[in-house]
């Protein structure tokens, strides 16, 4: 009976001992490595001493200096072995597609007390600003360091100059529009011109109605010009008495004729302060088992306050639940039936509070949520 129960038990053993010695097999094989989906690479073997092995040699950062905003510029990257087995530089990944880098497939086995060179390329138009700073990634078969990070800055000629270069309001009491003007200066010999602004990456016209800013541009000029022949524009961007209370970090985008910067971003920012905070400046509208598409904006306050004066659009509805504990909801549904499109709809409304009233608004979104038909009256 006894060796009845251990003949099952010594098959197992034998048949996981099998299995691990072709495990093995196959993790030594050095086809399994590849550089760039590869598989015919070899690596060299690994010796069991440790002091016998690749060491890869190669600096961390990396830095440019100004590149031409024209055309892609080629940078070498140095790679050494310091050990005392071969280096095998198996692939090279990137954060971004603007910044690469390549090794010369011969070369990318490199002997102990060797060294080659890794070609860095940056791309400018690839790049939506004058300043770069992205990694990356060198693989070997270095034990300590398989994966080894390289950060890669650079400045790119700057086509025209933003002064500021970004807008802080600083302290904004609610209600308040104060104003903050900016230039934009044309700096190389290609004509740069200011076409729009727009107040968010995917503008829409309602989006230009309702938001926390306005911008304008408008040409300088002439006499104005820092530089006889380089063009100046004058951006003015206001706060609008919309604005929600807190800390608001916004942007606004020159909208440009430069093929590389079809789109400049210009950093905004502003703490608003009131007596009351709102939850989000933006809400989804979600399936409910109530069969709609619901949503809330969470008005709150440590002194007594009401909401009023609330519309929305054509189609959606608004209902106040509250006060309680301080707060006072907005309430916005639709119907899941008109579920169709993409929507952006708003709700806008009024807050008494302190002996004032204040004006705001939610951003309302809904994933393949059509317009909807106006209400009959």
């Amino acid at each position: 009976m006894k060796m009845f129960r251990s003949g099952p038990m010594a098959v197992g053993a034998f048949i996981l001992v099998i299995g691990f010695v072709f495990f093995a097999a196959w993790w030594r094989d050095p086809g399994h490595v590849s550089e760039e989906g590869d598989a015919t690479a070899a690596l060299p073997p690994i010796s069991s001493d440790p002091s016998e092995t690749p060491v890869i040699d190669i600096t961390n950062h990396l830095n440019l200096g100004q590149v031409p905003n024209d055309k892609p510029s080629v940078h070498p990257l140095r790679v050494a072995n310091k050990g005392k087995a071969p280096l095998v530089i198996n692939d090279i990944s990137t954060s971004c597609a603007c910044t690469t880098g390549k090794i010369d497939p011969v070369k990318r086995t490199i002997p102990p007390g060797g060294e080659a060179t890794i070609e860095v390329t940056l791309d400018p138009f690839r790049v939506p600003g004058f300043h770069s700073k992205k990694m990356l990634t060198v693989f070997s078969n270095d034990l300590k360091h398989s994966s080894f990070e390289v950060i890669v800055e650079s400045d790119i000629q700057p086509e025209f100059e933003v002064v500021p270069p970004e807008v802080d309001f600083g302290v904004v009491a609610k209600g308040e529009t104060p104003e903050k003007t900016l230039r934009v200066r044309q700096l190389q010999d290609a004509p740069v011109e200011i076409q729009d602004i727009a107040l968010n990456v995917h503008a829409t016209p309602r989006s230009k109605e309702h938001n926390d800013l306005t911008a304008t541009v408008a040409k300088c000029p002439e006499d104005q010009w820092k530089t006889p022949g380089k063009v100046e524009y004058e951006v003015k961007i206001q706060i609008r008495p919309e604005a929600h209370p807190g800390t608001q970090e916004r942007a606004i985008y020159l909208q440009s004729n430069l093929s590389r910067l079809p789109m400049f971003h210009v950093p905004v920012k502003a703490q608003v302060t009131a007596p009351y905070t709102v939850s989000t400046a933006e809400v989804p509208l979600r399936p409910s088992p109530a069969g709609l598409y619901e949503g809330k904006v969470s008005v709150k306050s440590t002194e007594p306050f009401t909401v009023e004066g609330v519309t929305t659009d054509p189609g959606l509805t608004t209902k106040l639940i509250g006060p309680q504990d301080g707060t006072i909801l907005i309430d916005v549904s639709a119907p899941m039936a008109q579920v169709q499109d993409e929507m952006e709809g708003y709700v806008l409304y009024s807050v008494k509070i302190a002996g004032g009233t204040y004006t705001d608004y939610a951003r309302l979104t809904a994933k393949e949520l059509k317009a909807l038909p106006p209400k009959a009256q």
